[in-house]
């Protein structure tokens, strides 16, 4: 097992929250952190990080709410 990091990005690029987890491998964690990203109204997008390993960003995964 393997610890895992999702990065929750916010509307101006940054870092709005974090949730750490741990999962068997990459694909197991993908899938963990998209429905973490699911559960997320806020955020604009995420990242996956596996140590200082960028396992994978998604920045275009919902639409920025207007302020």
């Amino acid at each position: 097992m393997k610890e895992y990091r999702c990065y929750f990005i916010n509307r101006r690029g940054g870092i709005g929250d974090m949730v750490a987890f741990v999962s068997a491998d990459d694909i197991a964690a993908l899938a963990e952190g998209r429905a973490y990203f699911a559960r997320q109204s806020d955020y604009r997008g995420y990242e996956i990080w596996e140590r200082a390993r960028l396992v994978h960003r998604d920045t275009a995964g919902k639409q920025s709410v207007p302020v």
